[in-house]
């Protein structure tokens, strides 16, 4: 896709995009909708620029060496006032590939099947399947996963490991469970004891401006 001209003010810093320093690198004029990566004169240099400076004078070396296992304490309590949970409920990760290899690792074992959509986040499925986790697959409609999909997935043998779904903004076909769907969901996860991994990297981004649906993690805090 080539993007039409557009005014774009010359940037302060030298716009170094190339193989080798970032993952990937589209042609000039040419915006990859593939994968979801974010044009380079969106991301917002020039108001983190600040910030590094600010944290470097604060905390010295400490802030270049080994951080705190769960992340930074002060980021965690950020994180933790704007979900409604403790700082002691978050742990801050390399993204999404690094959050699921873990949980692959502590809630499943090899041999284990893990409960995906039909279609899902491919790169999340090839992290499963190289921990040795079996995808059970289950079919989907215009909200997502089908409790009714579900209840049956799970009640295929006892040893699930855990579900893995994105209710919000779903990768790849942008579907948005309703609040009550999540609800039968999370209502069926918790009869069979199996926990819900949320992939809810997505929520933020609704581009009519419309706020999704509670999270299931904040759904489920609802219910104690």
């Amino acid at each position: 896709m080539v993007p039409p001209d557009t005014a774009v003010s010359s940037l302060p810093h030298a716009r170094w995009w190339r193989a080798g320093v970032v993952q990937a690198v589209s042609p000039p004029r040419v915006i990859d909708l593939g994968p979801g990566y974010l044009e380079p004169s969106l991301l917002p240099v020039n108001e983190v620029l600040p910030l590094y400076a600010e944290a470097l004078t604060e905390f010295g070396p400490a802030a270049l060496s080994y951080g705190a296992n769960a992340g930074a304490e002060p980021l965690r309590a950020s994180l933790a006032a704007r979900h409604g949970c403790t700082a002691e409920e978050i742990m801050v990760t390399a993204g999404t590939s690094q959050a699921l290899t873990l949980l692959c690792t502590v809630l499943g074992r090899p041999g284990q099947p893990v409960v995906v959509e039909r279609t899902c986040y491919d790169l999340g499925r090839s992290i499963m399947t190289d921990h040795g986790l079996r995808l059970r697959e289950v079919d989907a409609d215009g909200e997502g996963v089908r409790p009714q999909a579900l209840d049956r997935a799970l009640s295929h043998g006892h040893n699930v490991a855990f579900v893995y779904l994105t209710p919000t903004f779903h990768n790849p076909t942008g579907t948005v469970a309703g609040e009550a769907r999540r609800r039968e969901l999370l209502s069926v996860a918790t009869r069979h004891g199996v926990p819900i991994v949320e992939d809810d990297a997505y929520a933020e981004l609704s581009l009519d401006r419309t706020a999704p649906p509670p999270s299931l993690a904040a759904l489920a805090r609802r219910r104690g």
